[in-house]
């Protein structure tokens, strides 16, 4: 579990200091873990070092990286819409 927290908060960090990104969205099977959710956040904060002291960065980063709100569904879900729209 360590190696992928800690490769997911180097993505994490990126995408908050690049992109100014206010929430950060990870799913899927493996993500589904809460201890995996824990030490993504405390490893996003750690290389992000306090350099944002504005909310929501100043907290443990719980409304920033969250899962999906539709959870195992949000792929099943996306799929269909994408074919609704005659994307896929």
């Amino acid at each position: 579990m360590g190696d992928g927290a800690q490769y997911l908060s180097v993505l994490a960090a990126n995408l908050i200091l690049m992109l100014s990104t206010r929430r950060i969205l990870f799913g899927g099977g493996v993500m589904a873990r809460n201890s995996l959710f824990a030490a993504l956040r405390a490893q996003t904060k750690e290389r992000l070092k306090g350099y944002l002291t504005v909310s929501p960065f100043d907290g443990d980063l719980t409304d920033v990286i969250m899962p999906p709100g539709l959870g195992k569904r949000a792929g099943p879900l996306g799929a269909l819409a994408l074919a609704m729209e005659g994307n896929a």
